[in-house]
């Protein structure tokens, strides 16, 4: 959050490790083992800016991920 006050950062991502991560090596998992279809998990398409970084600043200093 810094780094956007200072404006060395105008725009990243906003990631979700576990779903991008775990969930997918679990359906894997679950196609092979069970013959399960595949999952299909959105993940969203978050952008933080300079606009509403603001909106995320107490849960990036939380630690929420």
């Amino acid at each position: 959050m810094a780094a956007f006050e200072a404006s060395h950062v105008l725009v990243t991502s906003d990631q979700q490790p576990y779903q991008q991560g775990y969930l997918p090596v679990l359906s894997l998992c679950q196609q092979l083992v069970y013959k399960l279809g595949p999952l299909n998990v959105d993940t969203g398409a978050g952008v933080v800016t300079v606009d509403n970084y603001q909106d995320v600043v107490a849960l990036a200093e939380a630690g929420i991920r």
